[in-house]
This record gives structure tokens, sequence and C-alpha cells, in this order.
């Protein structure tokens, strides 16, 4: 620290200037103690081994945050959780004795909805305030660390999807090194998501509120140009749902509605013609009804009763009598108003802007009635709020088509209240006492004489459960100046941009009880926004509690239904459409602080982590080189030709099945190439991203060239999608992406050796009496196009299973180990949940309820130890059979 500052500075002149087009904090020193001495002598990011200031804390390259599994496209990893490095003790007790997991019965009612889960009944999720490393990793299992799980849905068949959304959302993540930055992931539509807070238990990673604020800070890198892709034909990303929504990377609030809010019998208001996919399901209960041993939960209907049974003791002449009074419904609506934000990055990923969305709720009072009747209503509504600031290299006066090179940045934001506010007053000064009620359904039935009636009053009686429920009223509007603050947002350690009078979102419970949102309020999201009820589901009438399951068109969006015949259905549902959408890029490092952070603090991380991640710097610019473009025929020295037309077929540029025939054709010589269209590249072998330009004048890009060609690769053709003369996705016929290994195992079983000893282990979940269809009869066919090849080591050779030919061959060598042992083999194992048949569940041996990655297998035995049957068989991502042959009735 310098001996000087303004108070020993000596001579007679000095002058100060303030740029005032900028905003950074300034600090002057009283004194040399009066500094912060951690922003001025610290080698680390701020608070780096503090839990209370920063409790959570996620690296990537750190294998005690990440388990750095080997990740590869168009495979979903149960096991892909990462950990924060820290943990919340503000009371620093004695966390050896929280030690002990207790369960939470009721998580399959929502868990299937992110992934979490694979079962709506029959699920645990565990929990400790204490710490556990035997279950780090586990994503069922949690302490006092805050922990983030890989998001999917369980969408494909045999669960019955909504006719609204045709395709199969699409949500990757893959592994990559590099030899500063060391492990990060790179997002292909997928993300990290995880709960800070289970409301109604005893569980909590990350403080409701703070007293003035907090800070996020990331480290992410957005993608120019990708390496692989999807079958757009079946396949989408949130991203091409919702535009608006792409290149989220953080989300703070809730990740959904309450999917339980209406009744479950009758039509919604909007459309009475439509009788609720619903109906049948009164009856289901919570696991507390038929587990008694179930001491952290009540007994609760799934779906709210749309009548109570009111009983009269007077005016009934002799006895009682009863009365039916109508419930109101519940509108989700409420469970996302403040409740919700997001940031992201929008536009050109080489020079994008930095947004934030909000939901608020509004509110005023109303004059209403006549003169004589006039009196005061308050009436609620909403308004939905981006704000977007300049492009964040706009320095560098890019343009975007000219850079190729992807850049790590640090994004920081801040919200600083206006206000301090300490302990208790946290809830009560605009927080969250404003607007949570404790009462009892009597109450809100209109019927509190049953409180004060037996059996209530009888000694011993079972008395009413309490309900908790969210009002919004005037208090909380009146309370809107506690929550007023400044949400402050940093590129690479610079203040970029503010935004005054920033309403804080302080994330809060679910209006419904707390058996039906675990995990559901109090989330975070890396590398993403939410998917919401998107790839929800439901339980059927028809089936059992363990699935098939269906989706319900009333958890859905307007902008779905309205391309479906219900389109005069209308709901409430907000999250989905507002916050779905993902980021495309890299990422690294994840922090979230309990403080909101001063500018030199930003700046201090920013200059620990500028050479590692080689960050732009604003102070001393370092732009990146653009492409030069080019000035004749010869700059794209490559001359190739992409054929558009086949003998036979016909043209191909229009379809997908047409140009898949087209390559099947030409690699067997049963057909001819007709129509090639000259043009240049930079590369003799085109990839994803390669821009074709023109054989004549060599600098003019082919953006005429749409849809799907072939291109000769010395001998085999291969077919190529191009938008606007550019490579958007390379072999759609074929698998995409690298194969796995034989030795990777791309869900990991963190299960150790050590039991745990969980306070309840409760089995049953809802339970439903519904009348189960027969089994389909398998066709087996052998005709889908596989995605992903698994290989397993056999006596010496790697044998691949992507043809009958090949699993032939692999089931001959499984019966020559068999007889005379020489040699192995090595892959994944499963178990089957029933026997073999379309629909069936294969589970992994150590976690029978993560399913086998997608792929193909061979089948019997335990592990083909006595094997009578033999079958090829090919799993879908949630590890269920779409297909599978007999090989050989003996070995």
């Amino acid at each position: 620290m310098p001996t000087q500052n303004l108070n020993t500075y000596y001579y007679p002149k000095y002058k100060s200037l303030l740029n005032s087009r900028q905003y950074f904090d300034l600090t002057l020193a009283a004194d040399e103690r009066d500094y912060d001495e951690e922003v001025v002598f610290s080698a680390d990011i701020i608070a780096a081994d503090d839990g209370n200031r920063l409790p959570i804390n996620i690296d990537l390259n750190y294998t005690g945050s990440s388990p750095q599994l080997t990740m590869t496209f168009d495979n979903f990893y149960s096991g892909a959780t990462i950990v924060s490095k820290n943990h919340y003790n503000p009371d620093n007790l004695d966390l050896s004795c929280y030690s002990a997991f207790t369960g939470a019965c009721d998580v399959g009612l929502v868990a299937t909805d992110n992934g979490l889960f694979t079962k709506m009944s029959g699920q645990t999720l565990y929990y400790t305030m204490g710490i556990r490393d035997d279950y780090k990793f586990h994503p069922h299992y949690y302490d006092r660390r805050m922990k983030l799980h890989m998001v999917t849905g369980y969408t494909l068949p045999p669960n019955v999807v909504f006719s609204g959304r045709p395709k199969n959302t699409i949500y990757n993540i893959i592994s990559k090194t590099d030899p500063t930055v060391g492990y990060y992931q790179e997002l292909y539509g997928g993300f990290y998501q995880g709960f800070y807070k289970l409301f109604g238990y005893d569980y909590e990673a990350y403080p409701e509120r703070m007293n003035k604020g907090w800070t996020m800070e990331t480290v992410i890198k957005p993608r120019i140009i990708d390496e692989y892709c999807i079958y757009t034909d079946t396949e989408e990303y949130l991203n091409d749902i919702y535009p608006e929504n792409a290149g989220t990377f953080f989300y703070f609030g809730t990740r959904a509605e309450n999917k339980y809010y209406h009744f479950a019998d009758g039509s919604p208001e909007s459309d009475s013609g439509y009788t609720r996919a619903t109906t049948g399901l009164t009856s289901l209960q919570s696991c507390k009804c038929s587990d008694t041993g179930v001491t952290n939960a009540n007994c609760v209907t799934i779906y709210p009763q749309s009548a109570t049974t009111a009983v009269h003791q007077i005016g009934c002449g002799c006895g009682a009598c009863t009365e039916q009074i109508p419930v109101p419904p519940l509108d989700p609506k409420f469970d996302v108003l403040s409740n919700a934000m997001s940031i992201r990055f929008s536009g050109c990923p080489a020079n994008p802007r930095l947004c934030v969305k909000v939901i608020k709720i509004t509110g005023d009072c109303v004059t209403t009635g006549a003169c004589e009747t006039t009196g005061l209503t308050f009436q609620t509504g909403y308004t939905i709020t981006e704000a977007c600031s300049p492009p964040i290299y706009d320095i560098c006066g890019y343009e975007c088509s000219a850079i190729t090179e992807d850049r790590w940045v640090m994004v920081t934001a801040v919200y600083e209240r206006y206000t301090t506010i300490e302990e208790c007053d946290l809830y009560n000064l605009g927080g969250l006492n404003d607007i949570r009620q404790v009462t009892y359904q009597s109450i809100l039935n209109d019927t509190s004489y049953n409180l004060i009636m037996p059996p209530e009053t009888h000694p011993g009686a079972i008395k009413e459960d309490k309900v908790y429920r969210i009002v919004f009223d005037r208090k909380w509007f009146d309370d809107a100046w506690y929550r007023m603050g400044r949400l402050k947002l940093y590129v690479n350690g610079y203040y970029f941009m503010v935004i005054e009078n920033f309403e804080e979102i302080i994330p809060r419970e679910l209006n419904t009880e707390k058996e039906k949102q675990i995990g559901v309020p109090f989330n975070i999201s890396w590398g993403g926004g939410t998917q919401g009820l998107h790839d929800h589901l439901i339980f059927s009438s028809t089936t059992l509690t363990n699935g098939p399951y269906k989706q319900d068109p009333e958890l859905f969006p307007n902008n779905i239904l309205s391309a479906t015949t219900l389109s005069g259905l209308s709901t409430n549902i907000l999250l989905e459409q507002n916050f779905g959408g993902t980021f495309m890029g890299g990422l690294s490092q994840f922090r979230m602080y309990t403080e909101a952070f001063s500018s030199p603090q930003v700046q201090h991380d920013f200059r620990i982590l500028k050479d590692k991640f080689n960050l732009f710097n604003f102070w001393c610019p370092n732009c990146l080189t653009p492409n030069s473009g080019c000035t004749s025929a010869s700059t794209h020295t490559n001359s190739l030709v992409l054929y558009s037309s086949v003998s036979g077929i016909g043209n191909i540029t229009g379809s997908l099945s047409g140009a898949c025939s087209a390559e099947a054709c030409l690699n067997n010589g049963s057909c001819n190439t007709v129509t090639g269209i000259n043009v240049r590249t930079d590369v003799s072998v085109p990839v994803i991203g390669t821009t074709f330009y023109s054989a004549s004048t060599g600098c003019t890009v082919m953006s005429t060239l749409n849809g799907y060609y072939a291109f000769n690769n010395s001998g085999t053709y291969t077919t190529y999608e191009i938008t606007n003369g550019i490579v958007t996705c390379v072999s759609r016929c074929l698998p995409v992406g690298p194969t796995p290994t034989p030795t990777a195992t791309p869900t990991p079983t963190p299960t150790p050796t050590p039991t745990p000893t969980p306070t309840v282990t409760p089995t049953t979940t809802p339970t439903p009496t519904p009348t189960p269809t027969p089994t389909p009869t398998a066709v087996p066919t052998i005709s889908v196009p596989l995605q992903t090849t698994y290989r397993y080591f056999l006596a010496g050779p790697y044998i691949s299973f992507n043809t009958i030919p090949n699993a032939i061959s692999a089931e001959t060598i499984f019966c020559d180990v068999l007889a005379a042992p020489q040699g192995g083999f090595a892959g994944l194992t499963g178990i089957a949940t029933s026997p073999l048949q379309v629909g069936s569940f294969i589970g992994q041996v150590l976690q029978p309820n993560n399913p086998l990655p997608a792929g193909n297998y061979l089948y019997g035995g335990n592990p083909f130890s006595t094997i009578n049957d033999i079958y090829w068989l090919v799993l879908n991502s949630s590890g269920y059979v779409t297909e599978f042959t007999l090989l050989d009735t003996t070995c």
C-alpha cells in the first residue's frame, strides 16, 4: 500500500478529473488502514474460502467441484452433478451433529420434469444440513453444499407427449480440455439447475434474502460455430422454440409453476368443451397417506378438491346438515410473478449484448361502484421487462461475420439494495412475510366455524392441518421501497451497465403444499433459463404409477396450445415462454456471493483470472484480429462439387429422407449423381461452419445454397445441410458426434461403501387405482438409423453392435468366452425392470432408477453367465427399449 494519499499530498497543485460517461466506484482512504486489504493483497478471488460470503463457488476444473466426466454429444449423464467448494454456515454449527440424511418421498411428483428422477412414484430425495463426502456427486443426495444437476426430459416413448410439441427437446453437454483453462464444458441445449432451499423441509444452502444484496459472477465462452448438430426434423433446442430467450446463462427464481394447480376432473373455464387429461385422478394422494413412517410430510391430495363439505349444526331442524361449498381454483400465474429473473447474451456471439429480464407483479387500488357504493378494490397485473446493453465489444468495432474465434468472458451481476436490512426485518420490510399466510383450509373455504366445533374441539382428535398460501395484497406494494436498489452489470471487471430502481427478486415457494413442490422453487440455473413445464409428466388414469406417463395440455403456454386443436384453451403458464432458453458455449466457473460487490472487488477478480482465460481488457484493449476477407478467386483454394440431384430420386435439397436415400444408393452404387454445383472453400473436407464461395469469383458467399446436398469425400458420399451457403450439419443420416470408448461409462455410479441411514425411508408415493392397459405386442424391426454405438471388449476384438451381423458376431464371442474362457468383456450392464418388450426400462445395475445411455446392447443373462436367449436391442435416451430382435434361442 503506498504511503501517500490525498491527506499526505504536500505539493501545492493537483488536479482530479472524473469521466461522467462511465460508472466507477471512487474510494478515497482516510488513512492507510481504511482500505480493502483483500483487494490489495489477496492472490485469490474474493472470499475464495469463506462460505458465509461465498456459499456457491463452482469451478469445473477443480475435481472437488466437478466429477469431470468425459461427456459426449447426444448422451444424458445422470451423474453429471457439480458441487460448490464452499458451504454456508453463518451460525458456525458443528456439522458433525447433522450428518444423517432425511428423506422427502414425494419428490417424484415434480422431479421428472427436469430430469432429476425417472419415475413419478417410489422415489426419495435425501437431504442433510451436514457434510457428506460419500454422496458428494450423487444427484439424489444433498448436503449443505449447493449442488446443480444436468437437466433433461423424459418425453420419449413409452411416455405420451402432447401433440403440440412434435419434436424432442435436446439438452446436450460435452466435455472439453484446454492447456490453459483445463477441464470445461460446452453446452448444446443443456444446462445445470439446482435448488438451494426446500420449502417446508430443513434444508437451505443459500439464504432467502441478503442484508444488502448479492453478487453473481461467471466465466463463460459464447460459441460462434457449432461442432455438432441435431436432427432438426425430429429434434430441437429450447432456443429454436423461443429464440427471444436464446443465450440465457443465469436464472434465479422458481423453475416451474405448480403443475397441480387445476382440478383433476371437469373442464377449464376457457374451453368448456375440453375434458381434462387428468380426469380420473381425483383420488391421488401423497406418500404420507399410505406410509405412517413418514414424519416430515402431510397427507394431501395431489390435485385440489373442487368443493369442500361444510357441516352445519344449526338451522337444519333436528341434527346436522351438510353443504357443498365450491373451492376457487388456483392461478399458476402468481407462482411466477416477482419470482423469476434471467441474464443472457443476445445477438452476435462475437459481440453480444447483455440483457436482463424480469417478470414483476404490478398492482394498485382502483375506485369501483356507483357513487353510493364506491369502494376501493385491489387489482393486480404483471409486466415482463427486458433491458439490454450495447454490444460488449463495440470498442473493437467488430463485424460479426469477420470474427471466428471464441473468447472467454467474465460477467458479474451485482444487486445492491438502497436500504440495508438486518435479521428478522429481512422478512418483514418488503420481504416474504408481506405475502406469506399460515391459515387453514376451512378459513379459505369461508367455513372457519369448523375450527371451533367437533371434531376439532374433541381431545385427542385429529386436527385440521395448517395451510400455507401466498397472497399478494396492498402491503406488498406499500413496502416496495424496501426492495428497490440498483443492478450493476460488469464485463471483465468493467462497469458496463446499471439499472436503477431495480426491484429485488426474492425467490419464494409456490402457492401449494410443500409435498407438491420439492426442489421446484428457490432455484438457480447456470448455462440456461428454465424449461418450466415443457417436459412435464403426469400420471395417467389408465396406467400404473410407475408409468408410462403422459402430458397435460393445461401445463403448456398459449403459444404451444394455439397451434393445436386446443387453440381455444387458455392458460397462465408463463415461465417456459419467457425464460425457456439456453446458452450455447463454454462453462468454466460460477459464483454466488451473499454481499453486493464494489467495483474494486469485481476488478480484483478480473485481474486474478484475466491471464488464465485471456479475457478482453477494457483498460488496455486486446481486440481479436478479424478475418481479412478476399480479393480474388485464388483466396479460397479448394474447389469442390456439391450434388443436389440424384438419378432415380431427383432433387434432394428439400427433403432429409430423400437426401438420406440418395446417400445410401450413391454409396452402394445403385444410383448416380446428376446435378453438381461447383464451389470454393478454405478446406478440402467441409465441416460445420464451412462457408461456400462462388467458383468464379471466390469472394462471393453462395447464399443461395439452402437445404441438403451430397458431397463425395474420397469415394464416400456424405449428406450436408447448408443454410445461406454455410454448413450447419454434417452426415444427418449417420451417427452425430463421437462414439464413446468402451471404458468410458457415461453415467457414473457414486454409490459408496457406507450405507446411508436416512431418517425416513419411504417407498410409497401417490396411490391411484388405475386399470392397466394390455402390453402391446413387440414388432422387432431393425430399420431406424442409429445415433449412438456402444462397444464391448470381447476376448480381444472390439465389436460394434450397430448392425445385426455385428451383434451376432458379439453373441458368438460371448458364447465362446462362457464355454472356454479366453478373455473377457467390458462395457455397460443394466437391469430390466420387466420382461423384455418394447417399452421395457433398462436401469443401471447399481442405480436401477437411472437409465442406461441411449444405444445398442446385447441382452440376456446377468451378465451372460447363463444364456438362454440373446437379444439385440436399442435403448432411447430415457432407457426404454424401442426395438429388439432375437439372435438365437441357445448359446
